[in-house]
């Protein structure tokens, strides 16, 4: 259908198309009619003066004896002058005696100042000077030569041409009228059948009906068109009586899609989160790497240089591993390093920081139990979960309240190392939220604090307490305040006391063979320098092929392995597993910049593997390889 709503005009380019598939066979064949009949009355033409010339040769046969071999007779020579200007087309006659000598018996005067014809070698007929020239024997002792005119022959070939034109032109004109009678009428009927058509369309009035009173193809189609509109004027009857049914169901389905969208919202935004996971953990491992690299140098000086101010940029290099830590959060595969938290010195540390973003007129009051367990957790994670809590209190509570913060140990009715759990509730004088605000404060991306809110705050909370094994739950009324609870699993104390971290090169010399795998020259080779220090030996590989060759050498020393986990053609977990085919017991720490939780989980259960986030402290690397090469005694 047309952009105007109209059916598309084809009959005039179908009649061009007819006629020209009419009239291209039509003269083909008037052209083929008309070679044929010029080149047979040509041929014709041909052989009649032939055999005109021929009987006028035969009928003077005789007198032409006499004359060559008879004393010469003067009447007989013009008797046959006279005779040959009976004919027309005999331009000359010439005879030969069988000696070879010619006598003249005929010539036009026109041919009189041509030169004699010259006494023929070959008997037989040909065309020369635009002449039918015959040579023929005569009574077995004489040759006569005619020159025939060839004018009656081109005189027939015009006739015939002009004939054949004639009978093509009538022909086409025939075929013209023929041809123009049947367009017109295929034309008219198809044109009928476009306008039933353009009337159907415009009018939307499919009770209309084509012409179909005639036998033929196009009375086929006009019966299919027809069919077609009775279908479509019963199915526009069959849908009217649906639209009321469809109207409820439309109605149904809208709240359905509703439903949708929410969700298709949930997944979007999910996928931003998610993304933007990937993007922190691709950053978080190269700024890892450039972190060890300093933190490494640092201590190193430090320890070399007592007091000259490499602590400091220790210590930042420790802050911004925390930053990166708190990045990391935002994607739920990061690996994360359970450890023992004591929590009042975190919620000391926590103090400090909540006095800079607490205002006055917000009061805190703290309730923390004397004997508060320890918690499985990464305490720069969990001190940002819990300043997180607090910004929210406080954007709560606009115009000032209190803020309850208490921490106290819990024994559930399950027994083994679940049996008891540490639990923390920060509770606000706020203004609460709406049960549907409340249904989805977890949500990524769902804030109520508009174009200045993110929605990220609890929901990356939310995603870090449940990678330390415990839960977080709200509750809150409109104009009540609202209660956040995280209950995180119970420890006890670390099993080894951990080093002073400023004086870790003080402490007792190791020994023993270490194997250390890392792509990285910068981070292999602080590593290398800090462990040399204390005493081991060190065997260095720039990736697991060279790690292999060197286990082959060496593995009878090497006591421990330390292996980065990403490097090209074998990661660190496949470089752990080849060498443990020849040592299932061997002793191995990974280092990454950022690795997935997924991928290290079933490893961490394993007595002889220890996984280290870049950058590591010196202290925490050395007490890593000590807790594996001496491990303590069972009570």
């Amino acid at each position: 259908m047309s952009r105007g709503g109209h059916w598309p005009s084809w009959t005039p380019t179908l009649r061009a198309r007819l006629l020209l598939l009419t009239l291209l066979p039509m003269l083909a064949t008037i052209a083929l009619v008309m070679a044929l009949d010029y080149r047979a009355r040509s041929h014709f033409a041909e052989r009649d003066l032939e055999q005109r010339t021929r009987a006028v040769i035969a009928a003077l046969d005789h007198d032409i004896a006499r004359l060559t071999y008879a004393a010469p007779d003067r009447s007989l020579v013009l008797d046959i002058n006279d005779r040959l200007a009976a004919f027309p087309f005999i331009e000359r006659l010439a005879i030969f005696a069988s000696d070879g000598t010619a006598t003249l018996a005929y010539q036009k005067p026109a041919w009189s100042r041509h030169p004699p014809l010259a006494h023929p070698t070959e008997l037989g007929a040909h065309i020369s000077r635009g002449q039918l020239v015959i040579a023929s024997g005569v009574g077995g002792f004489a040759t006569v030569l005619v020159q025939a005119n060839r004018a009656s022959v081109a005189a027939a070939k015009a006739s015939a041409l002009l004939s054949s034109f004639t009978l093509a032109l009538l022909l086409a004109l025939v075929g013209m009228v023929a041809v123009t009678r049947l367009q017109r009428t295929i034309s008219r009927r198809l044109l009928s059948l476009e306008h039933t058509a353009n009337d159907v369309v415009r009018t939307r009035d499919y009770s209309l009906r084509a012409e179909d009173d005639k036998e033929d193809e196009l009375d086929h189609i006009a019966a299919a068109l027809n069919t077609l509109l009775s279908t479509v004027e019963a199915t526009l009857a069959t849908l009217h009586d649906r639209e009321e049914k469809l109207r409820v169901e439309m109605a149904e389905r809208a709240a359905a899609q509703d439903n949708v969208r929410r969700v298709e919202r949930q997944l979007h935004d999910a996928q931003k989160l998610d993304s933007l996971g990937r993007l922190a953990g691709g950053i978080a491992h190269d700024f890892n790497n450039l972190l060890s690299v300093i933190q490494g140098q640092a201590e190193l000086l430090d320890a070399k240089h007592p007091g000259s101010g490499a602590s400091v940029i220790a210590n930042a290099s420790q802050r911004a591993a925390e930053l990166t830590g708190q990045l990391l959060s935002f994607s739920k595969t990061a690996a994360v390093e359970l450890r023992h938290v004591d929590l009042h010195s975190l919620f000391g540390e926590l103090e400090r920081l909540m006095t800079r973003v607490i205002p006055s007129h917000i009061t805190l009051h703290f309730d923390l139990a004397d004997d508060l367990w320890g918690v499985h957790a990464d305490a720069g994670r969990l001190q940002q979960v819990l300043l997180n809590l607090t910004i929210n209190a406080k954007d709560a509570m606009p115009g000032g309240g209190d803020l309850f913060i208490s921490a106290a140990n819990q024994v559930s009715t399950m027994e083994g190392p679940d049996a008891g759990f540490v639990q923390i509730v920060f509770r606000d004088t706020g203004t609460g939220m709406a049960p549907e605000t409340l249904r989805q404060a977890l949500e990524p991306f769902f804030s109520t604090k508009g174009a200045e809110g993110t929605g990220l705050g609890l929901a990356v909370a939310h995603g870090i307490i449940q990678q330390f094994g415990g839960t977080l739950n709200l509750e809150s009324t409109v104009g009540d305040g609202t209660s956040v609870e995280v209950r995180l699993p119970w420890s006890t104390t670390e099993k080894r006391p951990p080093l002073v971290l400023d004086d870790w090169h003080t402490a007792t010399k190791g020994s023993g063979t270490l194997l250390l795998v890392d792509d990285q020259e910068e981070v292999r080779t602080v590593t290398e320098q800090i462990l040399s220090i204390t005493g081991y030996r060190v065997l260095t590989a720039v990736d697991a092929a060279d790690a292999l060759t060197q286990w082959d050498t060496h593995k009878e020393e090497i006591s421990l392995v330390i292996t980065d986990m990403v490097m090209p053609k074998m990661s660190g977990i496949e470089l752990i597993k080849e060498l443990r085919r020849d040592r299932a017991a061997l002793a191995v720490i990974l280092i990454s910049g950022h690795a997935p939780e997924a991928r290290i989980q079933g490893m961490k259960e394993d007595q002889n593997f220890i996984f280290l986030s870049k950058p590591y402290r010196a202290a925490i690397l050395l007490d890593a390889v000590g807790s594996l090469l001496e491990p303590e005694p069972e009570p």
